[in-house]
């Protein structure tokens, strides 16, 4: 799909699963680029059905940021400031903050209506849980041909 925007990532994020494609703050030896599967964006987590949901919560290990009730947590910096974009790692199963000078939309997921959800359980259902680590792991450290 192409680079996006800070706010255009937010804004997908609160309605999409997504994959994007970055760069990494310390490149490893396999990449200098990290594919994720995520959903949500901070500070909207509470207002995200899809995350609240029963079934997701326990998929994806999802818990609410600690003191979040009412309102989040603000973390001890700015995340627009410095050009980040807080969200839920699927395969990580935790918070990810995720620079996007240099990040790539490459697929969504509508995750609106219960007719949107159930297609994404079924991708997630064949083409994800079967992996196992080593082929989550194979998506994660994509490598920039």
């Amino acid at each position: 799909m192409g680079f996006i925007s800070k706010d255009a990532l937010k804004q997908v994020l609160f309605q999409h699963v997504v994959e994007i494609k970055f760069l990494r703050k310390h490149p490893n030896k396999t990449s200098s680029y990290r594919r994720m599967f995520c959903v949500g964006a901070f500070p909207n987590f509470q207002n995200n059905a899809f995350l609240l949901a029963e079934d997701t919560m326990a998929r994806f290990n999802f818990t609410l940021p600690k003191g979040s009730s009412p309102y989040p947590p603000v973390p001890y910096f700015n995340p627009d400031h410095k050009n980040l974009v807080i969200t839920w790692d699927i395969f990580m199963q935790n918070y990810r903050c995720i620079n996007v000078r240099n990040c790539n939309l490459v697929s969504s997921f509508r995750v609106e209506s219960k007719e949107d959800i159930a297609n994404f359980w079924k991708y997630f259902d064949d083409k994800i849980t079967g992996m196992g680590g080593m082929g989550t792991q194979d998506i994660m450290d994509f490598h920039r041909k």
